[in-house]
């Protein structure tokens, strides 16, 4: 396309896919949707774009929308793994690896930590949730947070099914750690 402002329609008939994920390496600097059915994830307020484009299906109602079959490509299942580092200052480092196979871009939101402040730039945080993603060559994406030091820290797994959790604490000397609630493995 020739240098100024240029218009691009994006036409598409996907009956079997409820969600799509549309990578943009070169970034345009406003994007508007005229969508139906659909819900666009990706944009801030002001129709700026991230990296990556995500269309949600809105979920239908009809009998004959329940009743068809239709195959469709499972969610991608990922792993965040959280390693908290507590020494003189407290570190999250935060890990999220693609275990389902590579050919679909992935994005989701993995919520911060309570005192958790993140320090790796050029991610987008939104209701205290980071937004992760991959593109659909990309097989893990990591970030490091500021944690602030606490008497206590808890710990609890998110009600979800796109990813498994793991925590890893590396604790200083200086810290005397007493563990309650599930067993460590």
């Amino acid at each position: 396309m020739p240098g100024g402002v240029s218009q691009v329609t994006l036409s598409l008939h996907l009956p079997a896919l409820n969600q799509i994920e549309l990578s943009l390496p070169l970034v345009p600097h406003k994007v508007t949707t005229s969508t139906a059915d659909w819900t666009v994830t990706g944009l801030d307020s002001n129709g700026v774009p991230g990296r990556q484009l995500t269309l949600i299906r809105e979920q239908q109602t009809t009998q004959a929308a329940t009743e068809a079959l239709e195959p469709v490509d499972l969610p991608a299942l990922l792993e965040v793994t959280r390693v908290l580092r507590l020494g003189l200052t407290w570190q999250v480092q935060t890990t999220v690896k693609r275990l389902s196979p590579l050919g679909a871009p992935v994005s989701v939101n993995i919520g911060l930590l309570d005192g958790e402040q993140l320090t790796t730039g050029g991610l987008v945080v939104k209701d205290r949730q980071v937004r992760a993603r991959l593109g659909a060559r990309e097989r893990q994406m990591s970030w490091v947070s500021r944690l602030e030091t606490n008497e206590a820290l808890t710990l609890q797994a998110p009600q979800q099914d796109q990813w498994v959790e793991t925590w890893q604490l590396e604790a200083g000397p200086i810290w005397h750690v007493e563990l309650d609630g599930i067993a460590p493995i």
